[in-house]
């Protein structure tokens, strides 16, 4: 059966415990944009996040994009933070990650997926079989509406997940 249930929850991807991560034998990192790295509107990384992909790299952490967004908009925010990239994902399907992982020559042991919703990025991360790791939405309410939908299921289903945590 597959699972909604994330392996990490975070407020912020700069609350990561990415130390925590490597010691899971974590390689790569694939991050979701929008909501996970920055709001819809922002057109660019923001400063705050280009340093922490510095701090990533220099901890030997391989980094990419996997995004259901608009390719453009991947592919210009993956350009500006030196990463490779994979737009319209069609998470939670298992392409854009075996390719992304094929790509960079890792394996689904080597990732794990950091993003803001369950029923793309941590079905999908779960289904491929790498760590996932659930952040809260930057700026829910910028949500396009048809996450806004998504998300009335994803409340009930986080609260419930969260019950079984304690």
């Amino acid at each position: 059966m597959l699972s909604l249930k994330p392996q990490y929850w975070y407020d912020t991807i700069y609350d990561i415990d990415f130390d925590k991560l490597k010691e899971k034998g974590v390689k790569c990192i694939l991050f979701d944009i929008d909501n996970t790295m920055a709001t819809y509107s922002e057109n660019d990384p923001s400063e705050k996040l280009l340093a922490l992909c510095e701090t990533l790299r220099s901890k030997d952490f391989t980094l990419a994009i996997l995004s259901n967004g608009n390719s453009d908009r991947v592919k210009h925010f993956a350009t500006v933070m030196e990463m490779k990239f994979y737009g319209k994902a069609l998470k939670p399907m298992k392409k854009g990650f075996r390719s992304l992982c094929d790509e960079l020559g890792f394996s689904k042991n080597d990732i794990a997926i950091v993003g803001d919703q369950l029923f793309t990025d941590i079905l999908g991360g779960n289904n491929f079989g790498c760590i996932s790791v659930l952040v809260t939405p930057i700026e829910p309410s910028s949500d396009p509406a048809f996450v806004k939908f998504k998300r009335i299921f994803e409340k009930g289903t986080i609260r419930k997940l969260k019950k079984t945590e304690k």
